[in-house]
């Protein structure tokens, strides 16, 4: 018999481990992107969002330019509300059903 709560595995004072993941994920992205803008490559132009970039063929665009940031305090103020409300509503719903809900978002607040 499966626990009803073996969906989330919270640990760590009540942090899920699909908002951890996107958290990590989130924050790795967002070093790589100053890291390689840094260096003179164009990063948003390949990951971010764009009319034209779809029309390129660019298909990963509408799920990558989630991870990209502007400043810090862009990073900053999405982390934490990810990090306040994400456990809460990942426990509501369980771990599949928020990646879904958070990708599909996401996807739609892009168009």
């Amino acid at each position: 018999m499966t626990a009803w709560y073996k969906d989330y595995e919270v640990d760590y004072g009540g942090m899920t481990n699909g908002v951890r993941l996107l958290l990590g994920f989130t924050i790795l992205a967002n070093g790589l992107q100053s890291m390689y803008q840094n260096g003179g490559y164009d990063v948003a132009g390949f990951f971010g969002l764009s009319l034209y970039g779809l029309l390129q063929g660019f298909v990963w665009e509408p799920v990558t330019y989630m991870f990209l940031h502007g400043p810090w305090y862009h990073l900053a103020l999405n982390m934490l509300i990810l990090f306040t409300m994400g456990p809460e509503t990942e426990k509501a719903i369980g771990r599949n059903q928020f990646f879904i809900m958070y990708f599909v978002s996401g996807i739609l607040g892009g168009i």
